[in-house]
């Protein structure tokens, strides 16, 4: 806490704080208008969490203008290597200057600096006049600010805990002073700002001299006394180190000025900011402000639990709780959860009912409590209500626990009422659905590795109170699904598939870490030959990764044709550069130095540290509730996209291994199951007959285009009937085959009126979806999921195709969605009831992925393709293929 004698200031580096939470925060996290609002939301509650803890007494904001400053004056290419930042996340920006300003946090800016300028300028007024300082930022510039009274304040990645530099951590981190941080930057360079340093000067290095000598100036002048081949590095080069240290130092003397009465917290406009948070669904932050400074909207009521919740000390208690439980008809849970690398693990466990409410505490004893409640949570028969099922379903496997009688996942019945907009926390939905805020705050659940959980009294309410919100959810959320007609969905589906997901996260899948880093040891080596050969045919070194310095190169030396123009210049996007492998060998070089590089660092290094040690396996996490088909996506990492087409992104595949020696992984996929559910919906006689006869569509189309037998069809007049087969699913036009083939306009388009002749019925069903689509306002799959468009009514032609075109691909894509979840549900039960235990591992778009033991493979393989091709009959037959083998990449067809 900031004493009475010495208050306390927090600068806040807006642009660096909004940059960390849009790539922190899950970019599907938007209000209900569909507005983004991810990086508004983790700057918010990042603010937050440093108002508790490190308990500020003034604030100031410090943002960057557009355009360029003093500094790219001094150097044209500064910051040269950084790409243009997303759309999705420039809008936020604005959300972010009004949230500030509601709260009555000064904006300090000033065009031609940047806001570390501020940061430094603030930090030095700050100082001078009594105040302790903490520059809240996660740019290192700022560790050249630090002295006994200011310090920097960022956030551990990996944890999220706040942590605070100061001249020791510095020292040990770099092995620097605070007032050497720029002369460490002007000899070792800094590649994020594309500050260049001297060439071959690295940060160790760069140490050790400033260890020796004071600064760059007094390096120059014992250049005698330094080693011969750091000499010979350094000699000549005094200018680059000049210039790089002035491109480092922070200005601390612009014509701003802090203002002790203006920064004090809190100032807020209390109508503004509840207006904002409101208008956002921040409910859960909203609550976190002082109470006496936001006042709830109207038709927006703070509500609490209406019992007193009773808290389950005993195991008599818990026994007592366990009978009352078993004779009521319906139960809201909501439980506190612990992240861990492992899973969640369960530190409390808020119940309510009709007229009454409990909660269990974590801890040893706890899980004796919980032992007590068993059987009702085991039961089928006892209705239970609850926000993401799957966690707790995780959480309980801890504990050897399945939980069964999930009669509403109100996570999972909001997203099938809105795809669109699915929401982040139950405190959220709340707020949509019922008006209300919750109260009082959710506590925070205990950091990993230890035990700092709120006291029971504390923790009880605000479980309580959301365990009750469940129940009135559920009537709410019941009249809506029985309205849209999907409470089948949810019943049939998406909650046995919780429970399945559940299984296989907890489970993992095994990965070959030695093969990973040794194949991240050789795509170094590739990198760096591929970038050697760009440079060669470029006549000279340069950034490959910096768009304008590829720019230059493609467009200005090289003179290559230029393609599409963004506002930073002529674009180097891939899909640009593919258009030009023919003009210039340098650009399929490019793309390959690109393509390496990201199979490194996304996959054979990220996928090796994501290895959870205690298991020696990776755990995704999939999600039910973020794509608008109803397909499952995976995250923490990403296994839907693990590469398949390369020998390079094959290799990845081969580090994803059985458990054991005992153990085989066997693969079952769809073939072709979105054409298949094609010709199911559209009912096109010559399509229902390709597949009818086990013919390849592909070659079948081509066949019936080109007027040849199906023996007569090449290799290219295949290629492009298969993507005109595919890119019919997702509405292509004409322009979009003349983008994917060697055709002009006119063909593409004679093309796809030809596919339109020899499939009738497929265009018939187009036609007829997209109409009813503009009369009911939605598409929906034969299952009956349903999204809705809004921009079918749109004025914008554009933007009205787009929607027509998602309302002829949403009832495919998402019919083969529901089908493959309906056949992991049951493929788990069979497995289950057969006492095998063979298990899934992966669910990767149109393929399972399970674990077998070798001595399973001949009952399991039948059981597997039965459950995929079987479970959902369509009139034309589903065809599964099934390989086997130690690894995802090595396995042999059967």
């Amino acid at each position: 806490m900031a004493s009475d004698q010495q208050p306390r200031l927090i600068v806040l580096d807006v642009a660096s704080l909004l940059h960390r939470a849009y790539h922190g925060v899950p970019q599907h996290f938007t209000s209900a208008s569909g507005e983004p609002t991810n990086a508004v939301f983790g700057f918010t509650n990042t603010l937050l969490r440093i108002v508790d803890e490190i308990e500020p007494t003034h604030a100031a904001a410090a943002f960057d203008l557009p355009g360029k400053t003093f500094r790219h004056d001094q150097f044209a290419d500064y910051k040269a290597g950084r790409p243009d930042p997303d759309e999705s996340l420039i809008v936020q920006f604005r959300r972010v200057r009004q949230l500030i300003d509601a709260l009555g946090i000064p904006a300090y800016e000033l065009e031609g600096y940047e806001a570390d300028d501020l940061l430094g300028t603030l930090a030095c007024q700050a100082e001078r006049v009594g105040f302790e300082v903490l520059l809240v930022t996660g740019d290192q510039d700022a560790y050249q600010l630090v002295t006994a009274n200011v310090r920097v304040l960022s956030s551990n990645p990996r944890t999220g805990k706040q942590v605070i530099h100061d001249a020791v951590s510095i020292r040990e981190r770099w092995g620097v002073r605070p007032d050497q941080v720029v002369d460490f930057k002007g000899l070792s360079g800094d590649s994020s700002d594309n500050i260049p340093g001297v060439r071959g000067i690295g940060e160790k290095t760069a140490a050790r001299l400033l260890q020796q000598f004071a600064n760059i100036d007094e390096v120059y002048a014992h250049l005698q006394d330094v080693s011969p081949a750091t000499r010979r590095r350094l000699d000549g080069q005094q200018g680059i180190a000049e210039l790089s240290r002035d491109l480092a130092r922070i200005v601390t003397d612009l014509p701003v000025r802090f203002d002790p009465d203006r920064t004090r917290l809190w100032q807020a406009d209390a109508h503004a900011t509840s207006t904002i948070m409101h208008e956002l669904q921040f409910r859960s932050l909203l609550d976190r402000l002082p109470l006496n400074m936001v006042e709830p909207p109207v038709g927006n009521t703070p509500v609490s639990s209406p019992t007193e919740p009773e808290i389950i000390r005993t195991t008599g208690m818990a026994s007592t709780l366990a009978e009352r439980l078993a004779k009521l008809k319906l139960v809201g849970i909501f439980p506190l959860l612990q992240n861990t690398r492992t899973g969640p693990n369960l530190c409390g466990l808020g119940l309510a009912w009709d007229g009454g409410s409990a909660y269990l505490p974590g801890g040893p004893s706890g899980t004796r409590n919980l032992e007590s409640l068993r059987p009702w949570i085991e039961s089928d028969k006892h209705a239970k209500v609850i926000f993401d099922s799957k966690l707790l379903q995780r959480s309980l496997a801890g504990h050897q626990m399945t939980l069964r009688g999930v009669a509403n996942d109100l996570m999972l019945a909001a997203y099938l009422t809105n795809t669109d907009a699915p929401p982040q926390t139950l405190d959220d939905l709340v707020s949509r659905q019922l008006g209300q805020t919750l109260y009082p705050p959710m506590v925070e659940a205990p950091e990993p590795n230890t035990l700092a959980i709120a006291p029971p009294e504390q923790a009880s309410q605000a479980l309580a109170v959301r365990a009750n919100a469940c129940l009135q959810l559920a009537q709410e959320l019941q009249k809506e699904l029985d309205e849209q007609e999907v409470a089948h969905i949810l019943r049939d589906v998406e909650i046995p598939l919780a429970a399945v997901l559940a299984t296989i996260e907890g489970h993992g899948v095994a990965i070959d870490v030695p093969a990973l880093r040794e194949l991240s040891r050789k795509l170094q080596q590739e990198i760096d030959a591929l970038a050697n050969v760009v440079h060669k045919h470029a006549g000279r070194s340069f950034n490959i990764n910096s768009p304008k310095q590829l720019r230059s190169v493609l467009f200005e030396t090289l003179k290559l044709p230029t393609g599409r123009k963004t506002k930073s210049g002529y674009s180097t996007a891939s899909s640009v550069l593919e258009q030009l492998v023919d003009a210039h060998p340098i650009v399929q070089h490019v793309l390959d130095y690109r393509t390496t590089a990201k199979l490194k660092s996304t996959y054979a290094d990220a996928l090796a540290d994501m290895v959870v040690p205690e298991t020696g396996r990776l755990h995704t996490s999939f999600n039910q509730a973020v794509t608008a088909t109803g397909r499952l996506s995976s995250a923490n990492p990403n296994l839907q996209n693990i590469p398949i087409r390369t020998q390079r992104g094959r290799e990845i595949r081969r580090s994803f291994v059985s458990g054991s020696d005992n153990l085989a992984l066997l693969a079952i996929d769809y073939s072709q199951i979105e054409l298949r559910v094609l010709a199911h919906v559209s009912q096109d006689a010559a399509m229902c007959q390709a597949f009818h006869q086990g013919k390849d569509i592909h070659a079948t189309t081509a066949a019936y285009l080109h007027g040849v037998s199906i023996d007569e069809v090449s290799p290219s007049m295949r290629r492009v009937a298969k993507a005109t087969n595919f890119g019919i699913v997702y509405g292509m036009t004409a322009q979009g085959l003349m983008q994917r083939t060697d055709m002009d306009f006119d063909t593409a388009q004679a093309f796809i009126d030809s596919y339109f002749s020899t499939y009738p019925g497929v265009k018939a069903y187009m036609d007829r979806t997209v109409a009813e689509a503009h009369e009911r306002g939605f598409a929906k799959t034969m299952l009956g999921r349903r999204r809705y468009l809004p921009g079918l009514k749109a004025h914008a032609f554009h933007e009205r195709s787009a929607s027509e075109r998602i309302a002829i691909n949403m009832p495919i894509q998402g019919a083969a969605a529901d089908i493959i979840k309906i056949a992991m549900i049951d493929l788990d039960r069979k497995l289950l009831e057969r006492g095998l235990s063979a298990r899934i591992l992966l669910q990767v778009h149109d393929e399972l992925v399970l674990e077998v033991p070798h001595g399973e493979l001949e009952a399991v393989l039948p059981l597997s393709k039965a459950s995929m091709a079987e479970t959902y009959p369509l009139r034309v037959p589903l065809v599964v293929d099934a390989r086997v083998g130690a690894d995802w990449r090595d396995m042999r067809k059967i």
